[in-house]
């Protein structure tokens, strides 16, 4: 479903939905929820510009690099145990 809202003051602001196999009930219903969002959206005024952030240079990552490579511990080599007779 496609979506179209103009102000007064020149904005235009369209939008498209898929909602999916959900029946027509379901989707008019729907689309009725997202004409009137977009409405209020544009009554409530023009939104504030979002400050831009400076292009990161390191990105953020879940943990901390770790200083060498993981290792697994080596088993020591063991002597062969004498048989008894």
């Amino acid at each position: 479903v496609h979506f179209a809202v103009a102000a007064r003051d020149g904005r235009i602001v369209n939008k498209e939905c898929r909602f999916g196999a959900i029946g027509r009930s379901a989707v008019r219903q729907r689309s009725v929820l997202e004409a009137l969002r977009l409405l209020m959206e544009l009554a409530r005024g023009p939104k504030t510009p979002v400050k831009k952030r400076a292009l990161a240079s390191n990105a953020r990552v879940a943990r901390s690099p770790r200083r060498k490579a993981a290792t697994r511990p080596v088993a020591k080599a063991r002597k062969p145990k004498p048989k008894a007779n």
